[in-house]
């Protein structure tokens, strides 16, 4: 069981290092933008595997960094909800409106009386 927790952790740590680099990475490559949603997204959640890591084998500094990563990327995320409701609600507009323009072709004429 213990093998299992410590297995775990050791994959959780991969999992947010990954994340967390992998966010910097893009940034610096400018593929993403530094306060874009995705970028803050991979590294709040990259910084909740680490401290689950850090936790686990009683890296204390390396869990409180963490949490105040997550934080600070968690207040800038919920501050940002109101970004994502837009483009949510853009992108469920442009869907609809893709699937009204291709049924209606589908559809054979209505007959109107004349």
């Amino acid at each position: 069981m213990r093998e299992a927790l410590s297995l775990a952790a050791a994959i959780a740590g991969w999992v947010g290092a990954v994340g967390t680099v992998g966010a910097y990475a893009l940034v610096t490559q400018r593929r993403i933008a530094p306060d874009s949603l995705l970028f803050q997204g991979l590294n709040t959640i990259g910084a909740g595997f680490l401290a689950l890591s850090a936790a686990a084998s009683g890296s204390w500094p390396a869990v409180a960094v963490n949490i105040i990563w997550i934080v600070i990327g968690g207040q800038v995320l919920i501050s940002a909800r109101h970004l994502l409701k837009g483009r949510l609600n853009r992108l469920f507009r442009t869907v609809d409106a893709w699937v009204r323009v291709r049924l209606l072709r589908l559809r054979p004429p209505e007959h109107v009386p004349g």
